[in-house]
Order: structure tokens, then C-alpha cells, then sequence
């Protein structure tokens, strides 16, 4: 029969001290690790929430000299991603097959706004 002596029971009792603080530390090293990617996550929504846009219309009076060139000039903003697909886009609105646009006509212009 073993008979356990002090040195024996207190030499277990710190080995298992040792090994629930290493569980700790694992388990709150994991806490962390994803609370880190959760926040960053949620940091990367809030971001791309905040930069969302909107598409408006606003009408123009064409004045002498006016161009679609010059018009985008004007009104064109960071939605487009060049002058040419903005012009586009007015053609498309404005049912034009062509550049030809007369001072005193109207037309539709798009641009972008953020979304609140």
C-alpha cells in the first residue's frame, strides 16, 4: 500500500494549480484573439455603413456654351469613376443619342450624396 506524505500531496496540488492557470490563460487568450477580430469587424461595418452613397437628380438649364463636357465638369463627383461613363449616364437619362444639347433646354443630371 503508497502512502502519501506532504511533499506528495502539496507536489500535486501545485501541478494542478499550474495546469488550471495555463487553462486560464489559454481561455483568456482566445477571449481576446476574438473580441480582436469581432471588433474589427464590426469596425469594418460601421466604416462601410458610413460611406455608403445615394444616387439624386437634380435639373439644369442649359446655358450658352454649355457642353456635356463642361456640364460634367460641374456636377460630376467622386460616384463616377471617369468623365466618360458620367456623360453616359446623362445620355442614358436624358434619352440623347448624341452630345448635341440646346441653351434653354433642361436636363437631368445625376450626383451622389451619403447616406446619414
Amino acid at each position: 500500500m503508497y502512502s502519501y506524505n506532504r511533499r506528495d500531496i502539496k507536489g500535486a496540488k501545485i501541478s494542478h494549480f499550474r495546469h488550471q492557470m495555463a487553462a486560464l490563460t489559454a481561455g483568456i487568450s482566445v477571449a481576446i484573439v476574438l473580441t480582436v477580430i469581432g471588433g474589427s469587424r464590426l469596425h469594418t461595418a460601421m466604416a462601410s455603413d458610413a460611406y455608403s452613397i445615394s444616387t439624386c437628380y437634380t435639373s439644369v438649364c442649359i446655358a450658352p456654351g454649355d457642353t456635356l463636357w463642361s456640364i460634367a465638369d460641374e456636377y460630376m463627383d467622386s460616384g463616377w469613376s471617369d468623365k466618360e461613363s458620367y456623360i453616359e449616364d446623362i445620355r442614358a437619362i436624358n434619352h440623347l443619342t448624341d452630345d448635341d444639347i440646346q441653351a434653354g433646354a433642361y436636363i437631368v443630371v445625376p450626383y451622389t450624396v451619403p447616406d446619414l
